[in-house]
């Protein structure tokens, strides 16, 4: 049975999405423009899925690369369980805020120890802020230069102020990352007093690790974007298949660069998983661009496909787990398994 917190987050986000489709479906003549998704061919549903699964291995291959960087080694398919409880920490709180606990927290359970794995999980938000700092403003050239991204001053400034603050959070993540003791020394005061040195000596050693990240060889950061440029393009390529699935084909380039804008932006929406506004930006993108009924059937499958099988795969995998122990800041114990000693 469903835990009440995830059921919660899941019928907010059934809510929100619903009403993003209710819009974007009045303007292709309603709710019938669903019936679309009935005509997919089933061969590019697998391929969907494919590509799919193809980004959570890759996102796996690398968290364990930075846990390697960080002095441990983790087996693939245990970075694996960790992305994809991440993903669903993220499904289930406001913003996908819960991502950085969510892979902290079951890396921890692994034996990762709390400091490294508090470090992986600010690397592996620093490196995806990071592609999205250099992606954002070479997709909005691509945008602007195919005419695809509105010529508003509203837009225009949406888009910039998108950038600047996505390049300051990066900055932030990857070289500023002692901002975090002022922070837990400032906050683990009166009712928190009790939590006070457990915090401090987390906050240290997350530091600590963190900045052992930061001054690592300019080639292991070089490797890391890397593997999340993969990742990325492997999860715009799900709604690139799912496109071509229904017959609409709009070149793979225009989906790629339009999804990494809508992405970017979407990280700043304060949903679960940014329903409501993913359903409405992503289906008004498509439309403009002559999808037709078929640009809101895609964005339902691709919804269901990519965010709300989170919400089968998270509970599967002990996401419940990781979602109790997050809300009540408990610390995990270590089960000895998932993270070995690194020989080196």
């Amino acid at each position: 049975m469903m835990k009440r917190p995830v059921l919660h987050a899941l019928l907010i986000s059934l809510a929100l999405s619903g009403l993003g489709f209710a819009f974007a479906l009045w303007s292709v003549g309603g709710p019938k423009a669903l019936l679309k998704a009935g005509e997919l061919a089933p061969r590019y549903l697998l391929y969907a899925a494919a590509a799919l699964v193809a980004s959570f291995l890759i996102s796996a291959l690398r968290l364990a690369f930075i846990c390697r960087s960080l002095g441990y080694r983790l087996r693939l398919r245990h970075a694996l369980r960790a992305h994809v409880l991440g993903l669903f920490s993220a499904a289930v709180t406001p913003g996908g805020s819960g991502n950085v606990a969510g892979i902290a927290l079951t890396l921890d359970l692994q034996g990762a120890g709390s400091g490294r794995a508090w470090a992986a999980a600010l690397a592996t938000m620093s490196s995806d802020t990071t592609f999205h700092a250099w992606a954002m403003p070479l997709s909005l050239i691509a945008l602007y230069s195919m005419g695809a991204y509105p010529r508003t001053p509203l837009w225009t400034v949406i888009g910039v102020v998108t950038i600047l603050l996505t390049v300051a959070f990066a900055y932030l993540l990857l070289f500023k990352v002692s901002w975090i003791g002022p922070i837990a020394n400032r906050v683990l005061r009166g009712p928190f007093l009790r939590f006070r040195r457990r915090g401090l000596r987390l906050a240290a050693s997350v530091i600590a690790s963190s900045q052992t990240f930061a001054s690592a060889p300019l080639w292991q950061h070089v490797v890391i974007q890397l593997h999340t440029a993969a990742a990325w393009a492997c999860y715009f390529t799900v709604l690139h298949f799912l496109l071509v699935g229904l017959n609409v084909h709009l070149g793979f380039g225009l989906v790629l660069v339009g999804q990494t804008v809508v992405s970017v932006m979407s990280t700043f929406v304060p949903t679960p998983g940014a329903s409501g506004f993913l359903e409405v930006v992503l289906s008004w993108f498509l439309i403009s661009k002559g999808s037709g009924e078929a640009g809101p059937a895609t964005v339902f499958v691709w919804r269901l496909l990519t965010f709300y099988s989170l919400f089968i795969l998270g509970p599967l995998l002990g996401g419940y787990m990781v979602v109790r122990l997050a809300a009540a800041g408990n610390k995990p114990k270590a089960v000895g398994e998932g993270a070995e000693a690194d020989p080196a």
